[in-house]
């Protein structure tokens, strides 16, 4: 599982922030949408070698915020210690099933406390677009 952008609305110093981790993709989240472009140039297939697939930098001041994402990331998405008053929503590109007995899904996405959100119309633009 890759995860490809998280758009957080609130999480300690975090207020209303996207982070796009996607090579291949842009994800902007506005009045309630969210929108996917597919980026005009992407990173070569094996550019960082065959078990890399994408590599993504945070930088920014002191104080902007880079370890509060990091921990965000540990605390709600990786260790299920979640913060049930955080509010965001996250979009992973998934891991292919080896077993092939579940429906092949590329993308999935995962919100919390950010109301009713329908993705569906924009997964299908994913689903048809090139790896």
């Amino acid at each position: 599982m890759e995860l490809l952008y998280v758009y957080i609305e609130s999480y300690g110093v975090l207020k209303q922030q996207e982070f796009n981790l996607s090579g291949n993709h842009r994800f902007q989240f506005r009045d309630k949408k969210l929108e996917i472009i597919r980026k005009q140039e992407t990173v070569p297939v094996d550019f960082f070698g065959r078990h890399v697939t994408n590599v993504s930098c945070l930088i920014g001041e002191n104080g902007s915020g880079k370890t509060s994402f990091f921990r965000f990331v540990v605390q709600e998405l990786v260790s299920g210690h979640q913060n049930e008053s955080s509010a965001f929503i996250a979009v992973y590109k998934n891991s292919p099933d080896p077993t092939g007995i579940f429906p092949e899904r590329k993308y999935s996405f995962f919100s919390r406390n950010m109301g009713d959100l329908d993705f569906d119309s924009e997964f299908e633009k994913l689903r048809d677009l090139p790896e």
